[in-house]
């Protein structure tokens, strides 16, 4: 049972995200107005990031270079979205720590340009991590920023996100992955896990896959299913966590490994300040409450771990097909699946003692010296530039897009643009002059 909190009141010298969003004290017209302002500027940002992508997207239609063209812009496009992310998320620092097979010596490290500490992770990675609340994505995006995998990062979502407006169709163009019914989900989560898998192999290119293997929140709702569906299992159910689902996971690790060799696998716990044991994090913070009401948490602690993936039960048969098609060499058997099964339910027993510890201590337990703390912030004046232009021009991704390739890349957008506005304007300035001539009396 959670520890029960007393409401805000006008003398209270408690940090707001230490109390819970229904006992806060009513917004003032200030903040009010602050909130307008922030989602106008937040919007207004988004929106030419929206625009480049809509500018490269036609060049996905053309074989060769120009669809490389159009690879590239999509991922300087997510690049610039992910410096507004950490702009706005700001000003919180990420607290650090590392357990089974990482070396925070070797993971964090200060960039010798701008003397700011960044992270240094595989090119080709999966990250999983616990689910709390809706703002998680955004701090792990910003984790991605430190590791220089914002433009490759990918997420699993909901289906229901893709109709935000503005924001799904971006995402849709940065390829997330939107799930609804694994059955009928399966065969394109495959497909798109493929092509991006080749895709990072063939150009060298980075990757970066997060997923939430818990599909949901932790919530009041979302407890007793979890603990239902441990109970179906005969298995015991978390205390700060929701019973992971394997079967997502495990397809998408087999699926990626038929074409990244070098594939590793991630696991962050995540933990926010201010929180009893047993509390939902969502009812310390929304959204609405860390971006618009500046009530976000001062520190974002991250329990980093890593596994080898040929250590764990995700063995793959090996496929000479080309195509993305989902083959016996993908599907696990009954006896694979509850092997992984068992193995992501330790990995999550652990985690949930993890996130006991911290609760208790208000840090993760980690050896002396695997703990650093990351203050969220832009590294520097290129990162700023890169807000203002939306990734159009970086030059330092620039290595396999020739200066011949754009020039004809933009050749055929302003030519297609030119067909789309014709097409839609030729029809109505006939149907117009036809009315004005029969009005005349032609």
């Amino acid at each position: 049972m959670a520890t029960q909190v007393p409401n805000q009141t006008h003398d209270d010298l408690r940090p707001a995200h230490s109390i819970p969003l229904l006992q806060r004290l009513p917004r003032t017209s200030l903040q009010k107005l602050k909130t307008y302002a922030l989602v106008l500027f937040f919007f207004l940002c988004l929106l030419p990031i929206h625009l480049a992508q809509l500018f490269y997207y036609p060049m996905s239609f053309v074989p060769g270079g120009i669809r490389e063209c159009y690879w590239w812009g999509i991922e300087a496009t997510k690049e610039s979205f992910g410096r507004l992310l950490l702009l706005i998320s700001a000003p919180t620092t990420l607290v650090i720590t590392c357990g089974e097979g990482v070396d925070l010596d070797k993971v964090v490290k200060k960039d010798k340009e701008s003397g700011k500490w960044v992270l240094k992770l595989e090119d080709r990675s999966v990250f999983v991590s616990n689910h709390q609340q809706y703002a998680d994505w955004c701090y792990l995006f910003c984790f991605s920023y430190l590791a220089d995998l914002t433009g490759a990062l990918v997420i699993f979502l909901k289906a229901s996100l893709r109709t935000v407006p503005m924001a799904g169709p971006a995402m849709r163009l940065w390829k997330f992955i939107f799930l609804q019914n694994w059955e009928k989900d399966r065969v394109p989560t495959g497909e798109a896990l493929g092509q991006l898998g080749r895709r990072a192999v063939k150009h060298k290119r980075k990757l970066a896959v997060l997923l939430y293997p818990e599909g949901t929140l932790v919530s009041a709702l979302t407890r007793p299913k979890s603990k239902a569906y441990a109970e179906k299992k005969g298995v015991p159910d978390m205390r700060n966590q929701l019973l992971p689902r394997s079967t997502g996971l495990l397809f998408s690790l087999r699926t990626l490994k038929q074409h990244v060799p070098d594939l590793a696998l991630y696991d962050i716990t995540v933990g926010y300040p201010g929180m009893p044991p047993a509390a939902f994090a969502q009812s310390y913070y929304s959204l609405a409450s860390v971006y618009t009401a500046s009530q976000g948490p001062p520190q974002v602690h991250l329990h980093l771990r890593r596994y080898d993936l040929p250590s764990l039960p995700t063995k793959t048969s090996p496929s000479s097909t080309e195509n993305t098609e989902i083959t016996a060499a993908i599907t696990p058997s009954v006896s694979e699946l509850n092997t992984f099964d068992l193995w992501l339910r330790e990995r999550w027993t652990e985690k949930d003692e993890l996130l006991d510890g911290y609760y208790e201590k208000g840090e993760f337990a980690a050896a002396e010296g695997q703990r650093r703390e990351i203050k969220l912030e832009l590294r520097g004046i290129d990162d700023w530039v890169s807000l203002s232009r939306v990734g159009l021009c970086e030059r330092r991704k620039a290595d396999w897009v020739s200066i011949e390739q754009l020039a004809i890349a933009s050749c055929y957008v302003a030519v297609y643009g030119a067909y789309r506005i014709v097409k839609w304007t030729a029809p109505r300035v006939l149907i117009w002059a036809a009315a004005v001539l029969a009005r005349v009396g032609f």
